[in-house]
């Protein structure tokens, strides 16, 4: 992942290396045109490639708000409706330098906030004037639905104030059976919001540009990256699997998956879709493993490794090389075991025993998994399988959010969110050792969703927020 920082005294070509001036358009050795017309607008304002790591804007306002994307290859500024670097001598993936964040963890690679455990604030509390329903950030920027209005939002003094937005007529009521996190996805220049009875696509201007989303049927879970989009919707008491990927603006033809009966999912209880590359994941009723390529459209039912039953799906966080694992049980007599595995690969197989059903899992790095179960804090060994309970003070069903965070000596610190009597609190616990500390208290407040971003923390609840950096 491209991350951004500040002006360097001597820039270089990020092809061949050779020195620059900040007014060099092209580089004299290799001819790499390092200062490019904004990719959206295509006016005057000339923006440096990512790789040459200056202070950029990642917005462009002249025609209403487009997020900019870059190659993380060659760096090249690009807009959303670009998967792939059209230089033929590149060709890498296109991503947004700052990728969306609503809370959800599953199919998303984190990139770490690395900071010193005392370095942390006290946090600061921003109340919305109206209810709060879901909030996400952008390149940067933060998106709230507030109210019957959704658009852009600021945090000033207190308080959490959007910027104009997207008026909704007040009968239009968001899907409340949906987590914080899934009401509302964003990606390429576009944010859909679940309503109580059907999807709508909204713009990220602070006009009111918005567009409903056929079929109308109840929403009952989404997901997106960069430059796809799925979601559940119940249409006559069954689901369907309604898919699109990103254009210049709107999803562009939105299609609905044709689904075999292995691969149905239950409309009693909708499982968690997972987006992964250009495919979307799931556990079928039936406990197969589904897995639908948003280009093709193409349905396919995948086996995990030592035919065991699916349980979830996730990408790996704070890992160098992200892969999607599937957890997968088997029931051996009175014993529950379980499994982590990369979808596809045959590879060793460790079974861990558990007590309870669907362990909660909370990070995964390249050498371990940490997650919250019935017992307490569970640090695995994903090498050996070896597992230790590192903590029994952990309290299942009062976390609502989980994160984490490299010290300054380069240990990861499992980051939860916990509703208290007195407040809501965000707490951080090794793993390795078992200590724990208390980043923030808020008090009188309750949140649900908890938000990772580059450098702090967010939790928020209908209320407001609670920033923490």
């Amino acid at each position: 992942m491209i991350v951004q920082s500040d002006l360097v005294n001597s820039p270089v070509c990020p092809f061949c290396g050779d020195s620059l001036s900040h007014e060099d358009r092209y580089c004299a050795h290799c001819g790499l045109q390092v200062i490019q017309p904004c990719p959206a607008c295509g006016e005057s304002h000339q923006l440096h490639l990512k790789t040459l790591q200056v202070s950029a804007q990642l917005w462009c306002d002249n025609q209403g708000a487009s997020p900019l994307y870059a190659c993380e290859g060659c760096g090249r500024w690009l807009t959303s409706a670009t998967q792939f670097c059209p230089d033929p001598d590149c060709g890498s993936v296109v991503e947004p330098p700052q990728p969306c964040v609503t809370g959800r963890t599953a199919g998303h690679t984190l990139s770490p906030i690395c900071k010193p455990l005392t370095g942390w604030t006290k946090g600061e509390l921003f109340r919305a004037e109206e209810p709060l329903y879901a909030l996400a950030t952008l390149n940067g920027r933060m998106f709230a639905w507030v109210g019957n209005r959704f658009g852009p939002v600021q945090a000033l003094e207190g308080k959490l104030t959007l910027e104009g937005g997207t008026p909704f007529g007040k009968r239009l009521q968001p899907s409340l059976t949906l987590p914080q996190s899934e009401r509302l996805t964003i990606f390429g220049s576009t944010a859909v919001l679940a309503f109580a009875d059907h999807f709508e696509q909204c713009s990220l201007g602070k006009g009111s540009d918005h567009e409903q989303i056929e079929p109308i049927g109840k929403p009952r879970g989404q997901v997106a990256s960069a430059h796809g989009w799925a979601g559940w919707c119940e249409v006559e008491e069954e689901l369907c699997l309604l898919y699109a990927v990103a254009g210049s603006h709107w999803l562009q033809s939105i299609q609905v998956a044709d689904l075999s009966p292995d691969a149905a999912a239950s409309v009693l209880s909708p499982p968690t879709l997972t987006l992964f590359g250009n495919c979307v994941y799931w556990v079928s009723a039936i406990g197969k493993l589904g897995s639908l390529d948003l280009k093709s459209g193409e349905v396919t039912l995948l086996t995990p490794a030592g035919n065991r039953l699916p349980v979830s799906i996730f990408a790996t966080e704070f890992a160098t090389n992200p892969k999607l694992q599937t957890l997968s049980r088997k029931e051996q007599g009175a014993r529950l075991l379980f499994s982590l595995a990369p979808l596809g690969e045959e590879s060793e197989v460790h079974d861990i025993e558990l007590e309870e059903s669907v362990p909660s899992a909370l990070l995964l790095t390249d050498t371990e998994l940490v997650f919250s179960g019935a017992q307490g804090l569970v640090r695995v060994d994903r090498e050996s399988g070896n597992h230790k309970l590192v903590s029994t003070s952990s309290k299942p069903g009062k976390q609502v959010g989980w994160g984490g965070f490299y010290d300054e000596h380069e240990t990861l610190w499992v980051v939860t969110l916990e509703n208290e009597a007195d407040g809501t609190t965000l707490n951080a616990e090794d793993p390795l050792s078992g200590r724990q500390e208390r980043l923030a208290l808020a008090s009188g407040f309750e949140a649900h969703t908890l938000l990772t971003l580059s450098d702090r923390f967010i939790f928020y609840g209908k209320e407001g927020m609670f920033e923490v950096k």
